[in-house]
Order: C-alpha cells, then structure tokens, then sequence
C-alpha cells in the first residue's frame, strides 16, 4: 500500500477499508472450503484520476496465501468475494472503478 509520510489521506483509508473487506471475505470463504492457510496479504497499487475530484482510475490487487491452498480455490474465493460478498468491492465497482 502507497502511505503518505505526513499521515494517511482519506483516500489512503478507502483503500484500507477495501483491502481489510477483501481479506476477511477470502479468508471466510477458504475456511468454508476447507482449504487450509496460514496468511493471506492483500496489496493494492492505484491510480488516480488527474482532474479533481481527484479519484480512483482503477486500483490494481495482487493476492499472496501462504498455506495448503488449491489454485482453483483461491481463484473461487476471490471470484465469490468480487462478485457477491465483499460490499467495498462491489461499491467501487458500481462506481465506475476497475477491480
């Protein structure tokens, strides 16, 4: 995550919001299926539009699980939590943002 030396701007706190949603979906759901982990690290590099208001292009993820984990479930933990259970990914979605 990118953070501002002199404090976090509130857009650094969307980002947050987001990452810690994403997290606990993945990890709820890979328990649920019984694949078995040790760490999941969410990390989020994005870009911001240039005229104000100055929000996201879109925000790019990248997933590292630590663990037993099958491909195939992560690639459905992550597609379950994009598509129905993650509220800040699907409002950032609605709004125009690419995920």
């Amino acid at each position: 995550m990118q953070m501002r030396l002199d404090g976090n701007a509130p857009i650094d706190t969307i980002i947050s919001a987001l990452i810690v949603c994403i997290t606990i979906s993945i990890a709820t759901i890979l328990k649920r299926m019984y694949e078995i982990f040790l760490d999941i690290n969410v990390r989020a590099k994005w870009v911001e539009k240039q005229d104000p208001p100055e929000i996201f292009e879109n925000i790019d993820l990248e997933y590292i699980v630590r663990g037993v984990v099958s491909k195939s479930g992560i690639e459905k933990a992550i597609d379950f939590t994009f598509k129905k259970y993650s509220p800040s990914v699907i409002i950032l979605q609605r709004s125009g943002i690419k995920l």
